[in-house]
């Protein structure tokens, strides 16, 4: 079901085995970071079902451990917790974890699941189709399955609702890019902004929100840390091209927030292979508080964006909790009484069509930049 990388378990155990046997040979349990704090709250050992199949040790089929997959590292199964379902409770809060924290004694304690789980369920992110868009760090577009996707280009994780899965797709960089360009282009505006209690990002949206579409011909590819989807390349580099005299600091940003928008339209064709009803989405993360970039994204697509009032992993976690305690009957229930939406793009259609032929173009220079990104790196590592 995953593609491996050096982020899930099975790779990270494979390297401690032959870095640090020593340490490998005192392993006694794996636990995951939620659950090491669960556990000190609870005393139990388990994980969840969405953790579970990100360490790349479990057996999605027969969703249990997998012998064949721990045999090849010499691992034995019983250093691995029980797995649950997310909204489960699992145990109680000890007496010393409510002296330490103040929470009540006896206080029921749920399974919980992945940050990206719990923020999709918090966006409303329910029913099979569904699509969250996160403008973070990285950028992300999940799609909800009622069946397992594998596919080269994905990620697929069992969901924190019982029963379906959930497909991840990313783009590296997306809000750090702009936090890039922040650095780059804005950092005396950005002290300047700070002192008078405002946020710099704002003058960024208005300089890039005062250019036309398609930023006069300037194309931003948003590969500076590689890229993962479509392409899962670390040489892919970043690039602004078609740079000309007509073009100054507003371009730059308006180019930026169209480039990373792009980016996400790769990872919204790939979900598309295998998802034809890709109509509901959300869209969430630092980035999704700007509306400039929230209707770029929606006209990049040609599809409305909604804008949830409270999509934060904290806010998911929360509401999985209420199921797990009896609050709510069931996620879906949790999920139409609290979960709200402040706003809702509607895409430009000619926009839209604009943009089409702008990513057309974005696509033919990355498809051509791959051995250019080949040859820099051969050059850069001599």
């Amino acid at each position: 079901m995953q593609r491996p990388t050096p982020t899930w378990t099975l790779p990270q155990l494979m390297w401690v085995r032959e870095n640090e046997p020593e340490n490998y040979a005192r392993i006694d349990r794996i636990m995951f970071t939620k659950d090491y704090v669960r556990s000190w709250l609870t005393g139990d050992f388990c994980t969840d079902v969405v953790d579970a199949q990100g360490s790349l040790l479990y057996d999605a089929r027969e969703m249990k451990w997998s012998p064949e997959l721990c045999g090849m590292i010499g691992l034995p199964i019983q250093t691995l917790p029980e797995i649950r379902l997310s909204k489960e409770i699992v145990g109680h809060v000890r007496a010393e974890a409510a002296r330490l924290t103040g929470l009540p004694e006896g206080l029921p304690v749920i399974a919980g699941c992945s940050d990206t789980a719990a923020e999709d369920f918090s966006a409303g992110a329910t029913k099979v189709g569904q699509i969250i868009v996160k403008l973070a760090t990285a950028g992300n577009v999940n799609v909800v399955a009622d069946m397992a996707n594998p596919h080269s280009k994905t990620f697929t994780y069992p969901y924190s609702i019982e029963g379906l899965w959930y497909t991840v797709t990313a783009t590296n960089s997306c809000a750090s890019a702009y936090r890039w360009l922040r650095d780059s282009l804005y950092c005396g505006d950005k002290a300047a902004c700070e002192k008078n209690g405002e946020e710099v990002y704002r003058l960024m949206d208005e300089e890039a929100s005062s250019v036309p579409l398609g930023a006069r011909g300037l194309i931003f590819h948003p590969y500076l840390l590689g890229e993962r989807c479509p392409y899962f390349n670390p040489k892919a580099r970043g690039d602004f091209f078609g740079l000309s005299m007509v073009h100054s600091r507003p371009h730059f940003a308006r180019a930026l927030l169209e480039g990373v928008a792009f980016s996400l339209y790769d990872c919204l064709q790939v979900l598309a292979d295998f998802n034809r009803n890709l109509e509901d989405i959300a869209i969430i993360g630092g980035g999704a508080k700007s509306p400039l970039w929230s209707q770029i994204i929606c006209d990049v697509f040609g599809l409305e964006v909604k804008f949830p009032r409270n999509a934060e992993s904290s806010y998911g976690g929360a509401l999985l909790a209420g199921v797990g305690a009896g609050v709510f009957q069931s996620e879906y229930e949790a999920a139409y009484k609290c979960i709200k939406m402040n706003k809702t793009y509607v895409p430009n259609m000619e926009n839209h069509e604009k943009y089409l032929k702008y990513y057309k173009i974005y696509k033919e220079i990355a498809d051509a930049s791959f051995p250019i990104w080949e040859n820099l790196a051969l050059i850069a590592n001599e």
